[in-house]
Order: structure tokens, then sequence, then C-alpha cells
């Protein structure tokens, strides 16, 4: 049950990837409105997903190893976290 949950989680962090790839080619986009602060910072936050992605990628299968079902937990609630931001900006 519990690698199941964690390669479902690994599915979710690299269907992350795939939504990121394609929204962050819309995402110079954001300037057409005109250059704000908070574009910017939604513009920055798309150009660091990757950045994200990966550790959380990593953390989910040392939750895994150590049998740590907090840190699998805590990484899926960084997915969950990243697809809303990118669904809803």
């Amino acid at each position: 049950m519990r690698l199941a949950i964690a390669v479902l989680l690994q599915l979710a962090a690299l269907g992350a990837f795939l939504i990121w790839g394609f929204t962050a080619l819309f995402a110079p986009m954001l300037f057409a409105g005109g250059d704000t602060v908070n574009t910017r910072i939604v513009f920055g936050l798309f150009l660091a997903m990757p950045a994200l992605m990966i550790p959380v990628s990593i953390a989910i299968w040392v939750g895994f190893a150590k049998k740590s079902n907090p840190i699998m937990l805590t990484s899926a609630a960084v997915v969950a976290l990243s697809y809303l931001f990118m669904l809803f900006s």
C-alpha cells in the first residue's frame, strides 16, 4: 500500500512538470498587462517550479525508505499546492 502511495505521489510530481511545461510557455504573456511587482512574483514562481518539484520527488522516496508517513504527506501537500497554484494563476 505504501509503495502504491509513493508511486502515485511520484507520478503526480511528474505530472506537475507537464503542467508546468505547458503554462511556462504562456508565462511571458503575463507582462502584456504591464510590468508590476505581482507579475514578476508570479513569473518567478513559475520559473522556480522545477526547482521545487525535484526535492519533493526525492523527499517522497526518502519518506518511503524511512517508513515516515509525515514526510510523504508533506511532499503530497507541496505537490497539491503547486498544482493549485498553477491552475489558479
